[in-house]
């Protein structure tokens, strides 16, 4: 083909970002019309359909759970200062491996350093917590490097992605510039196998172990291997449990669960002590695509540092990091897991074990009828009987995710359970209830928040109001920062200004185009449930619930 006839194809940079996303299968932006161009070319008709939001943090926490979701990129696109509210969520995605493509619309290249209006120089902010962060700064690498941020954010440890399109580089203009064929639009995009010969030895291992337990990390939900799990489970006869972040990874109604392991499960009347103690009697504990962060492990201590532990995860920086003496096996999850249930074959099933322990129901204390109250347990008990074979249950950081974790039970498939355990960031319940409904209309999407969480974001159910979200918001509220108040009791003997006035979030609820429900018993509560349910609009249910009632975290013993 002669240069001229190459010309011929070429279109506007703007045209050529545009045209990729659609490449790519992009079907929805989480943002503020940002970047500007490109909404210009989406405007004139397109497969992508923009979501505005009413801040930016809340678009990065939609993004988020639209990937977790859809195993696909989530995007958000924002401009100059909004870029700075997203790095809350950002950080969300870099820890809990979700593959986000931020794009921002910079400033203008010749007016940089003339203190031009929110002239600030982006890269060096987001480079620490992106897999990759540039710039698009020639109009002709617009489709290449666009489709490069694809690629980054969905291989190896999947993870977010900046690039910066400046709006006279990334522009409407009619400067000639190639649109490629990008490929990468899913993720895990290509799977790192584990060597044979490393697969065999750790194979070994396993089957000459008497009491062996299986520990599934996050890792496991983002390479979907669900399937793989409960295969190498079958073969061993083991025990499963999992860390917050693999919650719902394998089957929380099979005998075999053991449990949340870790320090949000651990405290007085939770499922955490029976997965605890089913660790610290194992001879052998495989560790699969988890971080071995504090929270996962009680702060590094179970397992214990002396038991023999096996490490699987694709990023080799990650084994041995807190257990040195981990026997190594790197690779996907997914095809680890095959390949290590494909070696052990028909080992001996030895679940005779641990029987004692999982079959142990954790206790609950009786609560007295109030009408003051509504019931924690009671209030889970009816969220558990809402949970269909297909509900998404988003939570928010704080304590509605700890009892969440102890409370309730999943089935796989991964994205059926979403919270941000990768940073805590309190805020994320509403937003990535919005996200996860965008990203499956046809489930049921039921968002768990604390009165702290769900203030972070009140402006969001105006979104969903505007969308048509119809998801169900139940907020548990203690009126004030539960969390803090009672800690700050525990470590330091004093409550501190953690009280809140006393808010009908229904009624803003209502005020901002929702539905809304205050109820006080738990009888009200199952009853608000159910109708909200049952509608075709966003509800908030605001559950008034014990100032003093605390889940089983670890620091309440």
């Amino acid at each position: 083909m002669s240069s001229t006839a190459q010309a011929e194809q070429w279109e506007s940079s703007a045209a050529a970002l545009h045209r990729t996303l659609e490449a790519l299968g992009v079907e929805h932006i989480f943002g503020m019309e940002s970047p500007a161009p490109l909404h210009a070319e989406i405007s004139h008709g397109s497969r992508v359909t923009p979501i505005t939001i009413r801040d930016e943090r809340s678009g990065a926490f939609m993004a988020d759970a639209y990937a977790k979701v859809t195993g696909r990129p989530g995007v958000i696109g924002v401009a100059g200062v909004g870029a700075t509210n997203t790095v809350q969520g950002i950080v969300e995605s870099w820890l809990s491996s979700t593959p986000v493509v931020l794009l921002v619309e910079e400033g203008s290249g010749s007016t940089r350093h003339k203190n031009d209006l929110q002239d600030i120089d982006l890269l060096p902010v987001f480079a620490p917590i992106t897999k990759w962060a540039a710039r698009i700064e020639d109009p002709a690498r617009t489709a290449d490097l666009t489709a490069h941020a694809f690629r980054v954010a969905a291989t190896g440890r999947p993870g977010p992605v900046y690039l910066g399109c400046p709006w006279d580089v990334v522009s409407p203009d009619p400067r000639p510039v190639p649109a490629l064929a990008p490929g990468t639009s899913r993720y895990p995009a290509e799977r790192v196998a584990p060597d044979p010969a490393s697969v065999e030895r750790v194979a070994a291992t396993l089957a000459a172990a008497e009491r062996p337990v299986i520990v599934a990390g996050g890792g496991v939900l983002v390479s979907r291997a669900a399937d793989e799990l409960a295969a190498l489970a079958r073969a061993l006869g083991a025990p499963v449990a999992t860390t917050p972040s693999g919650k719902s990874s394998f089957d929380e109604f099979d005998p075999r669960w053991a449990g949340v392991v870790g320090s949000f499960t651990s405290g007085p009347g939770g499922r955490g002590r029976v997965a605890h103690e089913v660790i610290r009697r194992a001879d052998l504990v495989l560790l699969a695509g988890t971080k071995t962060g504090s929270s996962a492990t009680a702060n590094w201590t179970v397992p214990a540092q002396d038991q023999k532990i096996v490490h699987l995860d694709v990023d080799p920086a990650e084994i041995g990091r807190n257990f040195p003496g981990s026997i190594p096996l790197v690779g996907d999850a997914k095809l680890g897991l095959q390949a290590l249930a494909a070696a052990v074959g028909s080992a001996e099933p030895r679940i005779a074990w641990a029987a004692d322990l999982l079959a142990v129901e954790a206790p609950r204390a009786a609560a007295a009828a109030s009408d003051a109250f509504v019931d924690v347990d009671d209030l889970f008990a009816s969220l558990q009987d809402a949970v269909e074979e297909s509900t998404i249950v988003v939570t928010d950081a704080g304590y509605s995710t700890a009892w969440a974790f102890d409370r309730l039970r999943f089935r796989p498939p991964a994205g059926r359970f979403i919270t941000p355990t990768g940073y805590g960031t309190m805020g994320y319940g509403v937003p990535g209830a919005i996200g996860a409904k965008v990203a499956s209309p046809q489930s049921r999407v039921i968002c768990i928040s604390g009165d702290g969480g769900v203030g972070f974001a009140l402006g969001e159910l105006e979104t969903a109001a505007r969308i048509g979200a119809a998801v169900t918001i139940v907020v548990i509220d203690n009126g004030g920062l539960g969390w803090s108040r009672h800690s700050n009791d525990y470590f330091y003997g004093y409550h501190g200004k953690t009280e809140f006035a006393d808010v009908d979030y229904a009624a803003a609820a209502r005020g901002l185009g929702c539905e809304g429900a205050k109820v006080h018993t738990s009888e009200d509560f199952a009853e608000a449930l159910s109708e909200a349910l049952a509608s075709t609009s966003p509800t908030l249910i605001d559950a008034v619930i014990d100032p003093e009632a605390r889940p089983p975290v670890d620091m309440y013993d």
